[in-house]
């Protein structure tokens, strides 16, 4: 196996890896990866997003990955290969790179979750966090007096990009002690939470955002934000729910579900047929309001992290 900088591609030898996980993606989860898998190549185009394809004697491609340092978090973007060979050695070829020198910290998504490619990342002590990917029709649901209704003090509204602010204190208070949040901001500094945050709302990495089906709920009084949702558009007839999150103040008052029902009416009543949502193995909040409200498991995916002490170059010494 040969290990090339895919930068030096054409894009005509690239397009099949995107199409390869576009399908993979679409006939599972019912999402469409093309929007960002356009983001990625005029990226790896320009030059500014490495990655590596692996490549056997006959030329023919075994694997292939992207990764891109934020910071000192290395993020990879794709992880897939024909076999654990391929795969390993594409892991060691991102371990070496001049980009995870300088990071303290390497996460990696992963879907579909092949057993070569979760072998690989446990060899290189990756500690691995299975997020269920769960769905349910809007055929009839929720109907039009389903929600429940909010007890005072809170009052619902369409999310607005003013509360962004607020919002990113919310999801920093929400994830304080718990694990999950490591899959979306590895430190859970506020900085991080806010660039969750942008990606969702600006770029098509979750999707294409469904304002109509964003709401806040807030505090009557103070206009404290005490809990919000976010949906996104990932697929033909497919609502996806990208972020929820409630204060811990204020959890068991009815406050998730009620945006989960919000949120799925005005999805449905744009156009949507179907919702998904995205949650950790270990969330039991997010676990007992999934199966109360139908949701059913369609998929699988991965989120892998671990630490990495940065590699300090030593500078020679000078001769006295």
């Amino acid at each position: 196996m040969t290990i090339v900088d895919w930068r030096e591609l054409g894009a005509a030898e690239v397009a099949p890896l995107y199409a390869e996980q576009t399908r993979a993606w679409m006939d599972a989860l019912g999402w469409d990866l093309s929007g960002s898998w356009a983001v990625v190549e005029r990226a790896r185009v320009a030059g500014a997003l490495p990655g590596m394809v692996s490549r056997r004697a006959n030329g023919s491609m075994a694997g292939w990955t992207f990764f891109l340092r934020q910071d000192e978090v290395l993020q990879i973007g794709a992880l897939a290969g024909s076999g654990a060979g391929p795969v390993r050695g594409l892991l060691e070829a991102i371990l070496d790179s001049p980009e995870a020198a300088a990071a303290r910290e390497l996460t990696c998504l992963l879907y579909p979750p092949r057993a070569c490619a979760l072998s690989a990342l446990r060899r290189r002590r990756f500690l691995l966090q299975p997020q269920r990917y769960v769905a349910r029709s809007l055929a009839g649901w929720p109907g039009p007096s389903a929600a429940p209704q909010l007890s005072d003090p809170f009052v619902a509204r369409l999310w607005t990009e003013d509360d962004a602010v607020g919002c990113v204190r919310l999801l920093a208070r929400a994830y304080a002690s718990r694990g999950a949040g490591r899959a979306l901001a590895p430190h859970g500094t506020l900085t991080e939470w806010a660039q969750h945050l942008g990606q969702i709302v600006h770029t098509p990495a979750c999707g294409t955002l469904m304002r109509r089906a964003c709401f806040l709920v807030e505090e009557r009084t103070t206009r404290a934000p005490a809990g919000f949702v976010l949906t996104t558009a990932i697929g033909p007839g497919t609502a996806h729910v990208a972020q929820l999150a409630v204060d811990p103040a204020w959890t068991r008052r009815g406050i998730g579900r009620s945006l989960v029902h919000l949120a799925a009416r005005a999805a449905g009543s744009g156009g949507a047929n179907r919702i998904t949502l995205l949650m950790p193995d270990d969330n039991e909040a997010a676990s007992r309001l999934s199966a109360a409200e139908g949701f059913e498991e369609s998929g699988q995916i991965v989120f892998a992290s671990r630490s990495m002490p940065v590699k300090r170059q030593v500078q020679p010494r000078r001769a006295a």
